[in-house]
């Protein structure tokens, strides 16, 4: 996974967006994705399938090197991420990669 566009580039979430989906895609992908993009820390929730989903993403993302930000993946809870996010509540298909070929 490798960044290609900064923050000051107007399709970085997207590409992020992107990264991030083809990370979580041998841990089952994801049903919410959002990018926190006035957040310095570069903060990213996102709402697995199931929690064995969340759990395998957490085990093998946490501590990794993404864009060169260090991982600090963590659990919320479904009752607080819905609260957080209630756009999610009903979200139950795995998101699909946006990217065209001609970002590659």
């Amino acid at each position: 996974m490798i960044c290609r566009f900064s923050e000051h580039q107007p399709v970085w979430d997207e590409e992020i967006r992107d990264d991030v989906l083809e990370a979580l895609a041998p841990h089952g992908g994801a049903v919410h994705l959002y990018i926190d993009r006035q957040n310095p820390l570069g903060n990213i929730y996102i709402k697995a399938p199931e929690l064995k989903n969340a759990e395998s993403a957490i085990k093998s993302l946490n501590g990794r090197y993404f864009p060169g930000r260090q991982v600090k993946a963590a659990y919320i809870p479904l009752a607080n991420y819905s609260k957080i996010f209630p756009q999610s509540v009903n979200a139950t298909d795995t998101l699909l990669i946006k990217r065209s070929s001609s970002f590659r």
